[in-house]
């Protein structure tokens, strides 16, 4: 569930988490990782759940990365 996420500290609502994601042809998070700061075990965790509509080449889907920020969990 893209809405569901672990919490975070209140003093650390506003400071943005970039995530490196590869994302797979069916649109699957293939692999996640933090980008600049030390390893949120549970934010990395929940993106195995997420889904994307995978990007496209050639009218056929293909893998693809992403940078991908997320702000204010709680």
């Amino acid at each position: 569930d893209l809405h569901s996420f672990p919490t975070r500290r209140s003093s650390d609502l506003n400071a943005p988490e970039r995530l490196d994601l590869v994302i797979d042809e069916a649109g699957k998070v293939r692999k996640a990782k933090l980008v600049g700061k030390n390893e949120d075990k549970d934010l990395l965790a929940a993106t195995a759940g997420w889904k994307f509509i995978p990007a496209f080449k050639d009218d056929h889907a293909v893998a693809s990365r992403l940078l991908y920020e997320v702000r204010g969990r709680q």
